[in-house]
């Protein structure tokens, strides 16, 4: 039955509201007791030799890490103590490698902003769906809604996560020793038996450019993208973690499936990891490599040009996608992994943001936390990476202003908009916000920006490039010959 509230309760929870509603520049951090959320749970692991603690909220399947100084104070943060007690007793135990006063306020700043914690007189934060958010959360929405890229739209399949939980208990032997082991010696041999074909199965390969193959290759390549994905589910079960979600990307109009194993991160060892990311492309070759027997021993002319198909959709998308380390896709998981770099992209977008500012607007910090071969090697993997996103998005442009007309410019646009676009406002308003402390460093990346982009351009559109290429031939005719038709005499 309802009931109104007491005035007791009604202060109460007007109070509760106000708490978590408090606009964070009106609190004295250093004078705020925090306790870090009953749900969040936290476990350590070695990356390059030193000890790190992985975060995770169950609830909504967000990862973090943090190093040993922030998790020292952190698990100083008990819901009594202060941020400057917790502070000062980080201090006792680590001496000079405590994290400072300043610090530690933003370390619990980004535990509040992120809901690993919550203020001790405020009431935990609610794990709610993201459509149903409560007003903290807007922040998190807007940022999905700013991420939306026509060219990339994902859209989750209710229930899949529980057939695809099914699945991995009938079939996870697939990913047993002995069964690896015979899928590789299978691959191996199928190669073998490839390249002894070598020039037979290329002569084969022009047909994949017929319109009228098209369709057959589309379907083709969505039934093996969908059992890559199931690939990827059974391992992920089978060495101990859990898909939360599945379902199907939209890429230029084409559906894709996709599986959500980020579940991996708390699995103990990298290799566990590198297994589940390689388990897709295992299954794709082994798939590829019975086609390349079906292709060698059957005289069926339609099923030979169907197991080429086969062979050239397993084989070569996942080269150019799934094993590409350029692309958020397996292979850069393995190679984040083999490197021991979680983090591998954004770190290498950072060291090249941190290279732009040091030669376009005289910024001389460089905060890099790796040593060794690991420095240099994100380095040129974020330049990397920089390259192959210019290329896959003109390549994508251009593919869908031929393929969909009109309605592909507009997509287009869209899309570049979304690559390009937004950090370029995002990058015109840091330049205006440094132009008050900083005018000289603004106008020196002005000039040296310009410049860059005038001689960038120049190369592009006032360079010589051959668009076509001219080969003596000699051209022989068939014979003349003469055709008269008879006269019909009625």
């Amino acid at each position: 039955m309802d009931r109104f509230p007491s005035s007791l309760e009604f202060v109460a929870s007007l109070v509760g509201r106000v708490t978590m509603q408090r606009d964070p520049g009106t609190i004295d951090w250093q004078q705020q007791p925090i306790r870090i959320a009953a749900d969040v749970k936290v476990w350590p692991v070695r990356e390059t030799g030193e000890p790190i603690y992985r975060i995770e909220i169950p609830a909504t399947h967000q990862f973090f890490r943090v190093g040993l100084s922030e998790y020292t104070f952190l698990s100083a943060l008990d819901g009594h103590r202060t941020i400057a007690q917790a502070c000062g007793l980080v201090t006792a135990k680590m001496g000079r490698a405590a994290p400072s006063s300043s610090q530690c306020e933003s370390i619990a700043r980004w535990l509040i902003d992120h809901r690993l914690a919550h203020f001790a007189d405020a009431p935990p934060p609610r794990r709610e769906h993201l459509c149903q958010a409560s007003p903290a959360d807007n922040s998190q929405s807007k940022s999905i809604l700013s991420r939306w890229n026509p060219f990339w739209i994902k859209m989750p399949v209710p229930g899949a996560a529980g057939l695809l939980q099914y699945l991995s208990r009938v079939l996870g032997f697939l990913f047993s020793t002995p069964m690896l082991i015979v899928g590789t010696l299978i691959i191996v041999a199928a190669l073998v038996g490839l390249t002894s074909r070598w020039s037979e199965f290329i002569a084969g390969a022009s047909s994949i450019f017929d319109p009228s193959n098209w369709a057959w290759l589309l379907f083709t390549a969505i039934g093996l993208k969908l059992i890559h994905e199931v690939g990827h589910a059974i391992a992920c079960h089978r060495a101990g973690g859990s898909v939360r979600e599945a379902g199907v990307v939209w890429v230029l109009m084409t559906p894709l499936a996709y599986v959500d194993v980020s579940s991996c991160w708390r699995l103990p060892s990298r290799w566990s990891r590198i297994g589940v990311a390689a388990a897709g492309m295992f299954i794709e070759g082994l798939i590829a490599s019975l086609a390349i027997g079906g292709w060698m021993l059957s005289d069926d002319e339609m099923f030979r040009w169907w197991c080429h198909h086969v062979i050239l959709t397993a084989g070569l998308s996942t080269i150019l996608f799934n094993a590409n380390v350029l692309m958020r896709f397996d292979g850069y998981f393995m190679l984040s992994d083999v490197m021991d770099v979680p983090n591998l992209a954004t770190e290498a977008n950072q060291s090249v943001r941190q290279f732009l500012r040091r030669w376009f607007l005289g910024d001389a910090s460089w905060n890099n936390s790796h040593t060794g071969w690991r420095r240099p090697a994100v380095f040129v993997y974020g330049w990397s990476a920089v390259a192959w996103r210019v290329l896959v998005c003109v390549s994508l442009a251009i593919a869908a202003s031929t393929m969909l007309g009109g309605a592909g410019i507009v997509l287009s646009i869209l899309g570049l908009w979304m690559w390009w676009g937004k950090p370029l406002v995002q990058f015109l308003k840091s330049m205006r916000t440094l132009w008050d402390t900083e005018p000289i460093q603004v106008c020196r990346g002005a000039v040296l920006g310009t410049t860059a982009v005038g001689v960038c351009g120049w190369m592009l559109f006032s360079m010589p490039i051959p668009s076509s290429v001219r080969v003596p031939v000699v051209v022989q005719y068939d014979p003349d010959s003469a055709i008269r038709v008879g006269r019909k005499v009625s």
